[in-house]
């Protein structure tokens, strides 16, 4: 059996001479996945995806490339599956009677090749219980069809159908704004949800002048509920993977863990790392552009270009080369930006504490949290648009039902009026009506990023935002001595890591805002050290020592306000 398709998806592609990256590679990938879990051959498929009218033609030549590997694949397994039971009746019956009953679950996700699977080992027997929704399908993309659910009684006229109407997660303001979302819908056989809790639940939509302001109001709203529920009960769920590096870096810059669902974090992606590569060389030479400006075109080499490609891999790699444009206009110069990002790389550890979830809307199904964030619905962002089109908009409310139905106690609805390149958004189709009942919070200009306090410069997340000054500019906070915290933390992170054998995030020793704060409070005996807001009574026990003696080492009077400060 072949693991992967790709090593000789590639043999095929260099067979035909078609030169693809790597992102393009793993899209022809995928669409050849596609076409076997619908059943069709190659001389079936018409022209789709990165390949086009190339398809059928790079779809043979996997299939021959295969052949004289020798090996079979994972569709190929369920073909031969489906061919033994249906060709040889002693197989057939052997299968039959090990499988006596067969149950189902996700019917709505299953696939033509599956079901023609499912079909053989029943061999005309009633002997089987599906479970499913089909207003949950979102893999249509994968070769999903929920036709074999709502066929389901066609097939099986004598099934007994239990309709499970029943809520017990989520509280009543969600499950409306949950049925609103499919009453206008095009789903032939939409259940309506009742919800059996009585709990008073939230249900707000939040308007934004831009993206850094949604993103930077969602991180402060998660700070005021982690002060009353744990952070694994809080989810801020996304369009895109490339999505999650805004909220990324808010929640970094606030000092709230956080772990990232079904992807790698923002600054851990392979192309994230290669791109900021090539800004450290572009770095090296002086440029008169805007900084967005440097940066797209330091990554044109890439693939980065001003509109998504069509693959859905190379759409990921570029969204998350987007994600960096888009932060480049919030920095004077490229110099600014580099630092920004390796102070994020600094603390892109895997979170092994209690922490808020980041998830695409795709990896959040099934999963549930009590505080559910849904930012970026607009037009373009949910539903989502492909080079100018909007994707198949019916699969895109079904997978706003998705995320509706994650929350159980509070659900916040945003989006922003202007995206990074300040074009005017509308609010998405699937907002309007939603929630009749639920509180409504009226567009408002939200918190934004704030500037430093002498000289108006925008700050940098961690350090500066947490000061409230840039680095040039005279500050009551000794610079120093929160640098040499820094400095401390980082050996002490790097000496419980290898103590424990796995790698201690930053922010488990102590967070930004505690460095400062000691910083801040200067404190001269253990005692005071203990009272700085946040700190940890480990950190106190064990560092007491050592923290004293940094703060003695660099401590000095605190300076005087700047003239016309806050």
């Amino acid at each position: 059996v072949q693991a992967s398709k790709y090593p000789l998806v590639m043999s095929a592609l260099n067979k035909l001479g078609i030169r693809l990256d790597d992102a393009g590679r793993r899209d022809a990938t995928s669409e050849i996945e596609r076409a076997k879990a619908m059943g069709l051959a190659p001389e079936q498929v018409g022209a789709t995806g990165v390949l086009q009218e190339r398809l059928p033609e790079v779809y043979q030549a996997y299939e021959d490339v295969k052949a004289a590997a020798g090996v079979v694949d994972f569709e190929d397994i369920l073909l031969l599956n489906a061919g033994l039971i249906k060709d040889n009746i002693t197989i057939a019956e052997q299968v039959r009677q090990w499988c006596r009953w067969i149950t189902v679950d996700e019917f709505q996700d299953v696939s033509p090749l599956q079901h023609q699977v499912l079909e053989g080992w029943l061999g005309g027997r009633d002997e089987l219980c599906v479970v499913g929704d089909p207003s949950q399908t979102i893999y249509t993309f994968a070769g999903a069809s929920s036709e074999y659910l709502l066929g389901f009684r066609s097939r099986w006229p004598e099934a007994t159908v239990l309709q499970l109407t029943r809520s017990y997660r989520c509280v009543p303001q969600v499950i409306e704004l949950a049925n609103q979302v499919l009453a206008g819908a095009e789903t032939r056989a939409r259940l309506t949800l009742h919800s059996q809790r009585t709990d008073v639940g939230e249900v707000h939509t939040r308007v934004h002048d831009t993206d850094q302001d949604e993103a930077a109001a969602v991180a402060e709203a998660i700070g005021k509920h982690i002060t009353t529920r744990s952070a694994s009960e809080i989810a801020i769920l996304v369009r895109t993977n490339a999505a999650t590096a805004r909220f990324e870096r808010e929640l970094q810059a606030a000092g709230i863990p956080y772990t990232v669902r079904g992807t790698a974090r923002f600054m851990q992606r392979p192309e994230v790392k290669r791109a900021v590569s090539l800004l450290r060389v572009a770095a090296k030479h002086t440029s008169d552009q805007p900084v967005a400006d440097r940066v797209a075109a330091a990554l044109e080499p890439m693939g980065f270009t001003s509109e998504p490609p069509l693959g859905q891999a190379q759409r990921e790699e570029w969204e998350s080369l987007a994600a960096l444009v888009g932060l480049a206009r919030g920095h004077d110069t490229l110099e600014a930006l580099i630092a920004d990002l390796d102070e994020r790389a600094e603390t892109d550890d895997a979170p092994v504490a209690d922490a808020v979830t980041v998830a695409s809307l795709h990896s959040a199904k099934g999963l549930e949290w009590d505080v559910v964030f849904l930012p970026g619905l607009y037009e373009g962002g949910l539903p989502l648009r492909y080079q100018g089109e909007l994707v198949d908009v019916e699969e895109e409310r079904r997978l706003f039902y998705v995320g509706v139905t994650r929350a159980r106690d509070v659900l916040e609805l945003s989006y922003a009026v202007q995206g990074n390149r300040r074009e005017p958004r509308q609010p998405s189709r699937f907002l309007p009506d939603a929630p009749r009942r639920a509180k409504q919070v009226q567009p408002r200009k939200a918190a934004t990023v704030q500037g430093c306090r002498v000289c108006g410069k925008r700050l940098s997340p961690g350090v500066e935002r947490a000061l409230g000054t840039c680095r040039t500019c005279p500050s009551d906070v000794p610079v120093e001595m929160v640098d040499a915290l820094r400095e401390w933390r980082k050996d002490v992170v790097a000496r419980r890591s290898e103590e424990s054998g796995k790698s201690i995030p930053a922010f488990l020793v102590a967070t930004d805002a505690v460095l400062i704060g000691i910083a801040t409070a200067r404190p001269a005996d253990a005692r005071a050290l203990a009272r700085v807001k946040g700190i940890h009574k480990r950190l106190v026990t064990e560092n007491a020592d050592e923290l004293l003696a940094i703060v003695a080492a660099h401590g000095k009077p605190p300076l005087p306000s700047p003239r016309g400060s806050a």
